[in-house]
């Protein structure tokens, strides 16, 4: 785990600084998520938000951080379909990502996984649109994957 750093605190609340997991929780309050459930230590974690759980991890060098929402498929869908749905998205949107994982019980998992870059800090402002972007957008992601799924399996 890297070591903690000391920075300064900007005033101007456009000057970039490092993104911590305790900045991002303070900007889910100013955000006016005060219903979200934040499970976060430094290593990452999770929040949950309208019914969603987001997972959150910084990647080892602090250059980015993820923003996961997971989709887990209670009924059977074809994968194909599954696929077919998810490259839809990624070829008409650049954010987030959709993919396909398998969980430790090898069960599917359609993940919505939003990026982003740290390296340089981001300011209070810049890091309230990267986090509302990845909300909004990662759970439009899994709404379409799984309605545009669910819509090639009635069609057959």
């Amino acid at each position: 785990m890297p070591e903690p750093f000391l920075h300064v605190v900007p005033e101007d609340q456009t000057v970039p600084y490092p993104v911590s997991m305790a900045r991002l929780e303070a900007t889910l309050a100013r955000l006016g998520h005060t219903d979200a459930d934040v499970h976060l230590t430094e290593e990452g974690g999770t929040f949950d938000l309208r019914g969603r759980t987001f997972r959150v991890s910084p990647f080892s060098n602090g250059d980015y951080t993820s923003i996961r929402l997971e989709w887990h498929p209670l009924s059977p869908v074809a994968l194909n379909y599954l696929f077919t749905a998810a490259n839809s998205w990624n070829r008409s949107r650049h954010f987030p990502t959709v993919y396909i994982d398998r969980s430790s019980q090898n069960e599917l998992i359609i993940v919505a996984d939003s990026i982003l870059h740290c390296r340089y800090g981001l300011s209070d402002k810049q890091l309230e649109d990267e986090v509302e972007t990845a909300i909004i957008t990662g759970t439009k992601a899994l709404d379409y994957v799984e309605w545009a799924a669910g819509e090639m399996h009635a069609r057959g």
